[in-house]
């Protein structure tokens, strides 16, 4: 039978060896104040689960590996909602219009540097 922890909330699971299994099971308090995840050990030669480690509560995942002797779990994100096609358009459109904004803000001192410019040669003429 699987431990209590296991079975109520399994996660992930991974062959070590032809004969083991490790599985990262429910939250469990790991000392007096912490809470995380009991890593446990099946020996099917035994028949019996021990805990081997402790694996982070945030884990929320359905994915682990070993690799190196050493147990990996996923920390699944939450997806990002997709975006229909009007939103997109209309983000595009927002995008445009503030690109098409800073133009203009940009052009405004050019403008005005010319005609000062000109303003200036015109003054010097009169007074040649």
């Amino acid at each position: 039978p699987l431990p209590k922890p296991v079975g109520d909330d399994f996660q992930c699971a991974v062959a070590a060896t032809p004969h083991t299994l490790l599985a990262v099971g429910g939250v469990e308090r790991a000392g007096l104040l912490a809470k995380q995840r009991g890593i446990w050990q099946y020996n099917a030669h035994e028949g019996t689960w021990t805990r081997a480690g402790w694996a982070p509560v945030a884990f929320e995942g359905h994915l682990c590996a070993l690799h190196d002797g050493r147990l990996f779990v996923n920390t699944a994100l939450p997806q990002e909602p997709s975006l229909e096609a009007d939103e997109l358009d209309a983000l595009a459109a927002e995008a445009e219009a503030e690109a098409e904004a800073e133009a203009a803000e940009q052009a405004e001192p050019a403008a005005d540097q010319a005609a000062a410019a000109g303003e200036a040669q015109g003054v010097a003429v009169t007074q040649a």
